[in-house]
């Protein structure tokens, strides 16, 4: 399974409004609170790679993968 760590990364920088940072980055406040809540189905690259970019992160603190039942 891929979890997201979005919520993590908000956390970090003091982000606490998913609209602030679906402003700040032109990203969907549905794509936003689908990857925070960790129930999206799917991400586009340029959605990882904007993210990537404001939060100054590889995929890897973004994205990462665990086995199911962990």
């Amino acid at each position: 399974m891929i979890k997201c760590n979005l919520s993590e990364l908000m956390g970090k920088e003091k982000i606490r409004s998913i609209s602030n940072l679906s402003r700040e980055t032109g990203i969907s406040r549905v794509t936003l609170h689908e990857l925070y809540h960790d129930k999206n189905k799917a991400i586009r690259f340029e959605t990882i790679e904007t993210l990537c970019r404001y939060f100054n992160c590889e995929v890897g603190d973004l994205l990462e993968y665990e086995e199911k039942g962990e």
